[in-house]
């Protein structure tokens, strides 16, 4: 509930916003080892099953349940973490990387297990799923993430394709966009 609790926290002050920051820097490295233990721990009991079955021995000599049962509650205790929490503590942190894994977690999370052959509609729920991932895209400066993402999404608007030129390095496409909205409201 704690850690549910510092990811929902939202800034007032700058003041606040740096201790938010701090403290959800903890929240990540605390996710960061759990992730890392799991993997080792999931690593370890693969190789002892193996060693096992080489040796004949049977899964209760080297507590296999002890084990399943920890890899289980880390698995659960991971999982009761919204994904969509973490990406937006993450976007306010600076840390994008952390934000892009988790949102496009959380986006596998809200789309059918087959999703359609036809494109988002404009002001559908992908629609600001996919926006969302755009602004993450932009933050870290993947102009190849960006490119994919518009090349699937009919909805992006003017400014969307200004930024995607500026980010992939398109200056006088970027350019043009900028001169029409100048020579509009000077």
């Amino acid at each position: 509930d704690e850690i549910r609790a510092v990811l929902s926290c939202q800034p007032n002050s700058s003041a606040q916003q740096e201790t938010i920051k701090l403290c959800s820097d903890s929240v990540f490295s605390a996710l960061d080892y759990m992730s890392t233990w799991l993997q080792e721990k999931k690593k370890a009991l693969g190789e002892t099953r193996s060693a096992a079955f080489r040796t004949g021995l049977s899964p209760g000599d080297f507590d296999e349940a002890k084990d399943m049962a920890q890899i289980e509650t880390v698995e659960q205790f991971l999982a009761s973490i919204p994904a969509d929490n973490v990406a937006d503590q993450a976007v306010l942190c600076g840390s994008y990387a952390r934000a892009l894994f988790n949102w496009e977690h959380y986006i596998r999370q809200q789309r059918p297990l087959i999703p359609s052959m036809r494109p988002p509609q404009r002001g559908s729920q992908d629609e600001e799923l996919y926006d969302r991932l755009q602004n993450i895209y932009a933050q870290i400066d993947e102009p190849d993430g960006l490119e994919g993402l518009s090349a699937h999404l009919p909805f992006l608007d003017e400014e969307q394709l200004a930024m995607q030129h500026v980010k992939a390095g398109r200056w006088s496409a970027a350019q043009a966009w900028y001169e029409a909205k100048l020579s509009e409201d000077p």
